[in-house]
């Protein structure tokens, strides 16, 4: 990992636990532009997601899909798993804000089946009742629907 890269990568991750994350997204950013320069894939996709988790926290949800998009393909790209399941996991909990539970569903299905096959408890239990969420509120919708 770059030394400066890493230096504004650690201050965006501070400025993201204190819940500034206009500043995170300029620091995010920052240590960004030097992945790219050094062409490392791992470090950029990173950075897309925390990016992308900025702009989810800041309910500026074009943004904050366009960064997972991004860093979604490059994780795809480097066969990256984990991150591929990290990027579907936290673009189905997009769909969620937006009311989008069927896709929701699908996108957090398939983040669900890689924190299955790595048995990771806590995710898939996060992701289950995320789920179960989105089936009740799709039953609900179509209950009121028939009204």
């Amino acid at each position: 990992m770059n030394n400066n890269a890493k230096k504004f990568w650690n201050e965006a991750i501070n400025l993201y636990s204190e819940k500034k994350y206009r500043s995170a997204i300029s620091k995010f950013n920052k240590s960004l532009k030097l992945y790219d320069k050094n062409n490392d894939l791992m470090g950029k996709s990173s950075c897309l997601l925390c990016i992308g988790l900025c702009y989810l926290n800041l309910k500026n949800y074009e943004m904050a899909l366009d960064n997972f998009l991004y860093g979604k393909k490059i994780a795809e790209d480097i066969s990256y798993d984990l991150g591929i399941a990290c990027f579907q996991m936290n673009i189905g909990i997009l769909y969620i804000e937006i009311n989008s539970f069927r896709q929701a569903i699908n996108m957090l299905s398939k983040s669900l089946n890689y924190f299955s096959k790595i048995n990771e408890g806590k995710t898939i239990e996060s992701l289950n009742k995320l789920i179960n969420y989105c089936e009740s509120s799709i039953k609900i919708d179509e209950k009121l629907r028939g009204y």
